[in-house]
This record gives C-alpha cells, sequence and structure tokens, in this order.
C-alpha cells in the first residue's frame, strides 16, 4: 500500500507545473547553473562507476570547486526526497553562502525560462528532460541513459573540475529523437509517470501514449 501510495504521488506532484514557474531576476549577467541532488537519504543505487561514492560527497566537492567561480548557482532539492532533505540543503548554505536555495516543488521550466546554462546531478533521470529544453546536464555517476549522448558520465576529476569553472561552455546534443526514444525505452510501458509529469507538450504526449497502446496490442 505505502508503494502504490508513493507512486501516486510522484505521478501527481509534477516537476513541470506551469503555475510554479519563477522568474529569477539578476541584476548581473551571470551564468546561471541548477544542481539536482539525489534524495541524501535515498539508497545510493550505485551501477558499475561513479566519480564519488553518493551524492552528498559529490555536492560538496562540486560546491567547494564553485565556491571560486563568478556563476549563480542554484540548488533545487529532489521532489520525491525524505524530509530530512530540507535540513542537508540548509546546512550547505550555511557552509556555502553563495548558493541560491529553490523549493523541491519549483517548476523545472523555471530553468529554460531563466535560460540557465547547465545543469548538474549525481545520476538524475531527468537529464533526458533537461536535453528536450537545451540544456546540458553534467552527470558524475552511471545511470539509466548512460547509453545516450545525454547520459555520458565525466569520468575524471580534471574534467569535472573544467566543467564546474565553465558551465556555459557545455554542449547540448539538441537531438530530440533521442529524448523521445528514451522516453520510451525507460517507461516500458509500465509506468504513465514520463508522460504525466508533461515535460512534453500535450500534443507529443498524446503521441506517445498511442504508441504504447499500438505496442501493447501488437505485443499481446
Amino acid at each position: 500500500y505505502k508503494n502504490q501510495k508513493s507512486l501516486k504521488l510522484m505521478i501527481k506532484n509534477t516537476p513541470y507545473d506551469n503555475k510554479k514557474i519563477l522568474d529569477l531576476k539578476s541584476t548581473e549577467k551571470k551564468n546561471k547553473v541548477i544542481i539536482l541532488p539525489s534524495c541524501f537519504f535515498d539508497a545510493v543505487g550505485f551501477f558499475r562507476y561513479s566519480l564519488f561514492p553518493d551524492s552528498y560527497s559529490w555536492v560538496t566537492y562540486l560546491l567547494d570547486v564553485a565556491k571560486e567561480t563568478n556563476h549563480d548557482w542554484y540548488i533545487k532539492s529532489h521532489p520525491d526526497g525524505m524530509i530530512e532533505n530540507e535540513r542537508v540543503i540548509k546546512e550547505l548554505k550555511k557552509k556555502y553562502p553563495f548558493l541560491k536555495i529553490l523549493k523541491s516543488d519549483t517548476s523545472n521550466l523555471t530553468f529554460k525560462k531563466n535560460n540557465f546554462t547547465s545543469m548538474f546531478t549525481y545520476q538524475g533521470s531527468a537529464c533526458h528532460e533537461f536535453e528536450f529544453m537545451d540544456i546540458p546536464s553534467v552527470i558524475a555517476s552511471d545511470n539509466v541513459q548512460v547509453n545516450y549522448s545525454f547520459g555520458k558520465v565525466t569520468k575524471t576529476i580534471k574534467k569535472f573540475n573544467s566543467l564546474i569553472r565553465n558551465p556555459n561552455q557545455i554542449k547540448s546534443t539538441k537531438n530530440k529523437n533521442k529524448v523521445y526514444e528514451f522516453n520510451y525505452m525507460f517507461s516500458f510501458d509500465k509506468s504513465p509517470d514520463l508522460v504525466k509529469v508533461n515535460f512534453l507538450n500535450k500534443k507529443i504526449s498524446k503521441i506517445i501514449e498511442k504508441y504504447h497502446i499500438t505496442q501493447t496490442i501488437n505485443q499481446g
């Protein structure tokens, strides 16, 4: 029952709510970068390799380098993270005063509207959604999108440092067809979550839903 309730909650709380899009005004023309950590109290979900053993060690290293840059760094905790997550975010703010905190229910469309240059994540599956918005992602751990160009892992500390210092020089692959393909493959016809969060527009979502139904009938 708890698992079913969590699934319903995950689908209901879309990270693409049009009512939660923020206007992040800035007096200085700096590169805006968003950090999307995994829930610090969730299972690590370790795959084959990673630059860091967990999301916390990753984000503290990232911020230690980021504090030496002249970019605007934002962080948004996982929308389905545990309550203790917020305590960790507040502690990070105390240690890194330059860090700007956004509420966990902030719409990801905020980052497109405000022309963010890039997104940093430990292992998050939001990578393809940001690719769809032409916001390139930096990932430090093996992940479910690794076989796609937008899921490649940053495998050396030297490279990771360079990306942190130059977030505006990261390029998006601009291959929407691969985003559509991953969206379908990741859902495997069993979870409507990636369609219902509506990072795709209604027309494309309807096409994907129709494709799901057709494939199910053909396979049945």
